[in-house]
């Protein structure tokens, strides 16, 4: 594993971090119910999201093993805004009851396309936070404001979806999903997840604070420092330098 953070560590391959003080393991930005969303829109997609999470969900629980004992859920679990989609209601109940029956204790940060999620999580105990603190690390899900942590101190939001859009020399163009490490000029530091649904394809790293979603990245986001670091099944985790380093690689979309 690579240390991003204190005892926040990227687990290679995945859009996971573990926290070994903690025993959890932390995702973002399920976005379950998205195929049903794009089909009203007359886009058919392939029902893949829920297998390919709860696989994904499998093999890290198995790789980790006894250490994992709770997973934090860093919002978006559901997709659709203005209501809980039949899609919704039956997938997020599958995903708890997988959860529940892997003796698991689940922890969820509301994100805000979670409206009504509550109907379907309260049947399993679980109660929607604004935010979860463990160990002086913030969990939230980044797209309200939050106040920064001064010097050592860590927040760790989803919302973004960051891929890092690189160009080379023959404008051939790669998108990658990464997490995003954002000194922030309070002193503290703000860690952004890439998204674990798979139909998420991701909002391009800028170095241009006006250009990302979080307002906490726009008001205290040093971006020109901020970190990649690459997650892939094949090749598992690359920790690219700054931003600020590879400007003449970057495209902006």
């Amino acid at each position: 594993m690579l240390r991003i953070h204190g005892d926040l560590w990227i687990v290679p391959g995945y859009p996971a971090l573990y926290v070994p003080s903690l025993r959890y393991i932390v995702v973002a930005d399920l976005h379950l119910g998205f195929e049903e969303e794009m089909a009203q829109r007359g886009v058919y997609l392939p029902r893949i999201q829920l297998n390919k999470l709860i696989s994904m969900l499998e093999e890290l629980l198995d790789m980790l093993g006894s250490k994992v004992e709770g997973i934090i859920i860093d919002g978006d679990v559901k997709h659709s805004f203005s209501r809980l989609t039949r899609q919704e209601r039956e997938e997020v109940d599958e995903l708890l009851s997988f959860l529940k029956r892997r003796g698991l204790k689940v922890e969820v940060v509301r994100g805000n396309h979670d409206n009504y999620l509550p109907i379907v999580a309260g049947r399993y105990g679980v109660e929607l936070k604004e935010s979860i603190t463990h160990l002086g690390v913030m969990f939230t899900h980044g797209h309200k404001y939050v106040e920064p942590p001064g010097p050592g101190g860590a927040i760790v939001i989803g919302h973004e979806h960051p891929v890092l859009v690189i160009r080379d020399s023959m404008g051939s163009i790669v998108r990658l999903p990464c997490f995003l490490d954002v000194p922030l000029d309070t002193g503290g530091r703000l860690i952004v997840m890439p998204a674990a649904g798979p139909y998420q394809s991701g909002n391009p790293v800028s170095m241009a604070r006006s250009q990302y979603l979080s307002p906490i990245i726009r008001r205290h986001g040093l971006v020109e420092h901020a970190r990649p670091y690459v997650v892939d099944k094949d090749i598992g985790v690359l920790e690219f330098p700054s931003l600020g380093a590879m400007a003449d690689l970057l495209e902006a979309g």
